[in-house]
């Protein structure tokens, strides 16, 4: 069993800030003692970052991207919040700032060619709208804020009559939770997708050739899931 094998090993010790700082060594190493990467850091500095996706996620320490998309460094753009949550305004500074780097620079534009929106199961900021969570999300005056959209997708659902509300006909409460915690986290990616579509950068991007694909990832299979998708050159 080799070293990144024996991290996903039930029970293995939580990293320290010394253990990483070895692994990071043993990592470099690694790339560099394989005869096939030998250039790998070299051509990372000598030609920039190239990456083919974008990808928009939550903060959440069991969805890193590379790590899920078992890609290399160089191949995904990243922009991590918490519970991936889109404020559908143009004034999110920080999502408006990786939205102009990506399609002003020459050559990210030209290679990117897929914005995934993903969102994930065991959410905890889903959790917390939901009430469902150990920590109350909703009581620090900052995560309040942040959290609203996925408040007012919650509440639109309860406005609907019994019958038609997420988890509706099932009478387990843990298997009914689960699944309005699955609904809430997919309404919050297709409700991002939507907005991603009318951003004037997004737009264009797509019509330079970049699609967006909305994505679910399930933490306990470690499997994504498809259910929305913006074809390129189609806005």
């Amino acid at each position: 069993m080799d070293q990144l094998q024996q991290r996903y090993v039930k029970g293995a010790p939580r990293p320290d800030y010394e253990s990483v700082r070895k692994a990071n060594k043993d990592w470099a190493a690694s790339i560099i003692n394989n005869d096939a990467s030998t250039d790998f850091f070299r051509d990372l500095k000598a030609n920039g970052q190239h990456p083919t996706i974008l990808w928009i996620g939550c903060s959440d320490s069991r969805v890193a991207e590379t790590a899920v998309l078992n890609q290399a460094p160089g191949t995904v753009f990243t922009y991590r919040c918490i519970a991936n949550v889109l404020h559908g305004k143009e004034d999110d500074l920080a999502l408006d700032a990786v939205l102009e780097y990506v399609s002003t620079n020459k050559s990210l534009r030209n290679d990117l060619k897929t914005i995934i929106l993903c969102g994930h199961t065991e959410c905890g900021g889903v959790k917390a709208v939901l009430g469902n969570d150990e920590d109350d999300f909703t009581e620090p005056p900052q995560l309040e804020r942040w959290l609203k959209p996925l408040q007012k997708l919650k509440d639109e659902d309860d406005a609907k009559p019994i019958s038609e509300r997420w988890g509706a006909g099932i009478d387990d409460e843990v298997q009914r939770e689960e699944v309005r915690g699955y609904m809430l986290t997919r309404e919050n990616v297709t409700t991002g997708v939507k907005w991603l579509t009318k951003h004037k950068r997004v737009r264009e991007m797509n019509r330079n050739g970049t699609a967006i694909r909305g994505l679910t990832y399930d933490v306990g299979t470690g499997l994504l899931e498809e259910h929305c998708h913006v074809h390129e050159r189609s806005l």
